[in-house]
C-alpha cells in the first residue's frame, strides 16, 4: 500500500548510491612541549590548555571559533603532553599557559601561543569523518615573571 502511495507521488525508488552522514570531523591530537622561564628554568604545575581554532568563521550555533581539546599540568621538568580525540578538529591550535599554583613555583604571566598548519596523517578512507592524527611538537614556551 505504501509503495502505491509513493508511486502516485512520483517516488519510484530510494537512492541507495550514497550514505548521508551528520556530525563533525574527528581527529586525534598528540601535543607535547615544554614551559620554562625566560632564563630556561623549567616551571612545574602550570595549566596548559590546548584548543582548536576555526579561522574561517565563528561557529554559527555557539558564536565562537575556539574549542578546548583538553588541559594538562606541566611536570617538574616543565614538560607537558596531551593525547586527546576531539570532534572539533582544525589545523590551527591555541596553547594557553596559566600559572595556577600561586607563589609555589614563582608567579608568571599567562601566555597564549598559536600553532598553524597542523598536519594530519592516517586518514581512514572508510570513515570520512576521521581526518587522522596530528603529532604536534610545540616549541619551548618561555614565561615572564610577574
Amino acid at each position: 500500500m505504501v509503495s502505491l502511495v509513493l508511486a502516485a507521488m512520483g517516488v519510484t525508488q530510494c537512492d541507495t548510491t550514497g550514505t548521508e552522514m551528520y556530525g563533525a570531523p574527528a581527529a586525534d591530537y598528540s601535543v607535547k612541549g615544554k614551559v620554562t622561564d625566560t632564563e630556561g628554568n623549567p616551571i612545574d604545575k602550570l595549566e596548559v590548555t590546548v584548543s582548536t581554532v576555526n579561522e574561517n568563521s565563528a561557529d554559527v550555533l555557539y558564536d565562537q571559533n575556539v574549542w578546548p581539546v583538553g588541559s594538562v599540568s606541566t611536570k617538574a621538568d616543565g614538560s607537558f603532553s596531551l593525547e586527546q580525540t576531539t570532534s572539533y578538529s582544525a589545523s590551527t591550535l591555541q596553547i594557553d599557559v596559566k600559572d595556577i599554583d600561586g607563589e609555589e613555583n614563582g608567579e608568571f604571566s599567562d601566555k597564549t601561543v598559536i600553532i598553524k598548519n597542523v598536519t594530519f596523517s592516517g586518514k581512514d578512507k572508510n570513515n570520512s569523518w576521521y581526518i587522522g592524527k596530528a603529532d604536534v611538537s610545540v616549541p619551548t614556551i618561555k614565561l615572564e615573571k610577574k
